[in-house]
């Protein structure tokens, strides 16, 4: 069911064109100024690129993969993973069968990687996906691997030292999302699951999980919350693989919106950002059926009323990627396919995402992927495509 938007929603997202396009025009005639006098100086500044370095990561046992990063200060940056996961080899090739390794979780506390406890984890397996709505407030999923290749979910949240496990959603099951998915929003910590064979989102109440009723979608890629009753949920019907898929809940049920169509055959959300009632933006892919074929980036926006693709105008990009900062502000990210070791930073003006002037480039021609920024330090961290590599340019 459509959102419309309040004159309350429609207010805020005017004044914020309003407050960052004085801004932008405010320091566009000062760099015309310095521009005048010192054109050199202006340039660098315009083209300003910052060094990524690598951030050893502590001793873990070989076969190591770094699956997911979180941030919420510079003394509060998380990782986790897993470690001395093996494959033994079967009799026949692609017969072998998988030992699940032990999980992984390690912070940043602004000198080094600190380790904390995992409470009543047994088996095998590794933590998936991290969610940090605070320093004091963190979260981590992943699976536990029992015999016979079962899997069960398992959930903790941080206590100041370690980690205590928090009883998942009665029913949740891997069928549907491999791993268990967090997001802190603002409307607090989501998860993101399935049950018997439908698929749920859940939100974090304070001393268990509300769940929302059943959507529809056979499988959700993305999703943000505004509000508990103002969420979007992008991903795909049963069978409809690439065919993306949107449902929006208005506070009383899931209402179907229809998406701008492709310009290819597979659509592939990569991020939703929900700013206000009648602003909301998705990015992702829009490409050719197999790999190596023809792409485009997609970048769909919601203005209350209807979907459509967003124009971009001279001077904006796409962003692959979308970050919310304490202050109000909101970000994005660019990853160049054809120079995916730099990492280009935007910021959005109330009608579009302009780079900033900030380029952040990788040493070794590393592969960038699944960048956070650090809340109101304009820092970020990333990983490198080969999943045990770590970056950063925070002091």
């Amino acid at each position: 069911m459509p959102d419309f938007p309040s004159q309350n929603a429609l207010s805020r997202r005017d004044a914020l064109r309003t407050l960052v396009g004085g801004a932008l025009a405010v320091g566009a005639l000062v760099a015309g100024i310095a521009g005048t006098a010192r054109p050199a100086a202006a340039r660098v500044a315009r083209a300003a690129e910052t060094a990524l370095r690598k951030v050893g990561l502590p001793f873990l046992w070989p076969s190591k993969s770094v699956y997911g990063l979180a941030a919420a200060a510079p003394d509060s940056v998380w990782f986790v993973g897993v470690q001395g996961e093996l494959t033994v080899p079967g009799p026949i090739p692609g017969t072998g069968k998988t030992v699940g390794g032990s999980p992984v979780i390690r912070r940043w506390d602004g000198r080094g990687w600190k380790e904390h406890p995992i409470r009543n984890w047994s088996g095998n397996g590794g933590l998936h996906s991290v969610a940090a709505p605070s320093p004091a407030d963190v979260w981590v999923a992943g699976l536990v691997r029992g015999d016979q290749d079962t899997v069960r979910p398992y959930l903790a949240r941080f206590t100041g030292s370690a980690f205590e496990p928090v009883a998942p959603p009665p029913g949740l099951t891997l069928w549907i999302a491999r791993y268990p998915q967090l997001k802190a929003t603002p409307a607090g910590l989501f998860l993101n699951g399935g049950t018997d064979r439908a698929h749920h989102l859940y939100r974090w109440a304070g001393t268990g999980w509300t769940a929302y009723p059943d959507s529809g979608l056979h499988q959700v890629r993305v999703f943000d919350a505004r509000t508990p009753g103002d969420v979007w949920m992008i991903g795909e019907l049963e069978g409809g693989y690439g065919r993306p898929a949107a449902r929006h809940w208005d506070g009383t049920a899931w209402g179907e919106v229809p998406l701008p169509p492709l310009t290819y055959e597979v659509g592939l959300p990569g991020d939703v950002l929900a700013i206000a009632a009648d602003d909301v933006w998705v990015t992702g892919s829009d490409e050719e059926f197999g790999s190596g074929n023809a792409r485009t980036a997609l970048l769909w926006h919601w203005d209350g009323r209807a979907w459509s693709k967003a124009s971009v105008p001279s001077g904006a990009e796409v962003p692959d990627g979308f970050h919310r900062d304490p202050d109000g502000s909101f970000w994005g990210h660019r990853i160049d396919p054809a120079a995916p070791g730099r990492l280009v930073v935007l910021r959005y003006d109330g009608s579009a995402w302009r780079p900033t002037g900030t380029t952040l480039v990788a040493p070794d021609n590393l592969r960038l992927s699944g960048p956070v920024r650090v809340p109101g330090t304009g820092r970020f961290w990333t990983q490198a495509g080969d999943g045990t590599t770590i970056l950063t340019d925070q002091p």
